[in-house]
Formats: C-alpha cells, sequence, structure tokens
C-alpha cells in the first residue's frame, strides 16, 4: 500500500516583515505631569534635545492625542534657526536671554 500526499497551493503572495508603527513626537506641557505619566505607561520616551514625548504613532492615537502630534520638519527647522532655550523652555534666537 503507497501513501500519497496532495499540496494544494489556494494563493500565493510575497511574505514580508510587518511595519513597525511609526515613532511620532508630542508636545505635552511641563504642568501637565498626570498625561506625563499616561504616555510613559504607553511606553513613551522623553527627548530632551527635541523636547518632545516620542511614542507610537497608534498609542498616541489611542490615548486621543493626534493633535498633539509634532511636526518634524517644523521641528527641526525650529531647532536649527533658534538654538538656545529660555527658563520658560520656549526656543529663542536671540542670545541674551
Amino acid at each position: 500500500m503507497a501513501i500519497i500526499s496532495v499540496e494544494a497551493i489556494v494563493e500565493e503572495s510575497r511574505w514580508s516583515l510587518p511595519e513597525k508603527p511609526a515613532i511620532i513626537g508630542l508636545r505635552v506641557n511641563f504642568q501637565e505631569t498626570e498625561l506625563q505619566r499616561y504616555v510613559k505607561k504607553a511606553g513613551g520616551r522623553w527627548n530632551s534635545a527635541k523636547r518632545v514625548w516620542e511614542i507610537h504613532y497608534d498609542q498616541a492615537v489611542a490615548l486621543g492625542l493626534k493633535k498633539r502630534i509634532v511636526s518634524w520638519r517644523w521641528l527641526i527647522l525650529d531647532i536649527i534657526r533658534c538654538p538656545i532655550v529660555d527658563t520658560r523652555g520656549c526656543l529663542v534666537s536671540d542670545t541674551s536671554v
């Protein structure tokens, strides 16, 4: 008695790694400590150089913080133009502050 096996291919497609969620920047004010805790609990990390919280896009949306997402292009241009930070945490271009 012989055993015969048959393989049926229903669909063929290329396999690829799942995409990593995009890391975005969130603007959260210094006084919003409770919101900072939520962002940190969701995996967010403070980036002191960019002065934003970095978090996965899907987590920011899940927390309802889509309106607080910072445009990286605007942020980079702002840092290049204004490398000095005043006492309030605002970027300024005048070195006399």
